[in-house]
């Protein structure tokens, strides 16, 4: 019988609690969708990113009847929370090696600082960023953001990661040249 104080935690074969870094290491073996993105100059990154938060929220999503995983990370150790957030790291970046034709995730790193998964993708039809306006690229970071914001919360076990786990994802999306094409954008819990 449960403690109604205590979550019940899966055990791994290793007797510890079933993690993100678990979860995402059996996605990342299964395989997942490959982004895309629109290659309209106008609006580069209209569903770019979408897909990218989702890969991180949804490999960390359990289908079993143990408490949601939100709830599992809240109550981890700052320690426990960086060996995590590393992990997931990891193994998103050998998830993520996939050729794509529109869109290259080149980093994927945790910065524990701020319990923070920063993404780095790079739009390889957009070949550089000189025909872009001011104007443009605040449209293009303002619709990026909106749709990851939504992506991101739309489902409550991946709510339920920014909002109870405190993790959050930043979006750092660059041209083929390497210049970035907006400013990054973050998406915390409070979005949600």
């Amino acid at each position: 019988m449960q403690s109604a104080t205590k979550p019940h935690r899966a055990a791994t074969d290793s007797g510890r609690p079933r993690l993100c870094g678990d979860v995402v290491s059996e996605h990342a073996t299964r395989g997942g969708a490959k982004p895309t993105v629109s290659p309209h100059k106008g609006a580069p990154v209209n569903k770019t990113a979408l897909i990218l938060a989702a890969l991180l929220l949804a490999a960390c999503v359990r289908q079993s009847a143990e408490p949601p995983l939100g709830r599992q990370l809240a109550g981890l150790s700052s320690a426990q929370r960086d060996a995590e957030g590393r992990k997931a790291a990891q193994m998103l970046r050998r998830a993520n090696r996939d050729d794509d034709p529109d869109v290259a995730v080149r980093d994927i790193r945790y910065r524990a600082a701020d319990d923070t998964f920063v993404y780095t993708v790079v739009l390889k039809r957009l070949k550089n960023t000189h025909g872009i306006t001011p104007a443009a690229r605040r449209r293009a970071q303002a619709e990026m953001k909106r749709g990851m914001v939504r992506e991101s919360c739309r489902r409550r076990a991946e709510r339920d990661i920014l909002t109870q786990g405190r993790y959050a994802l930043e979006f750092h999306v660059l041209a083929a040249d390497g210049r970035p094409v907006a400013a990054p954008f973050r998406i915390t819990g409070k979005d949600c």
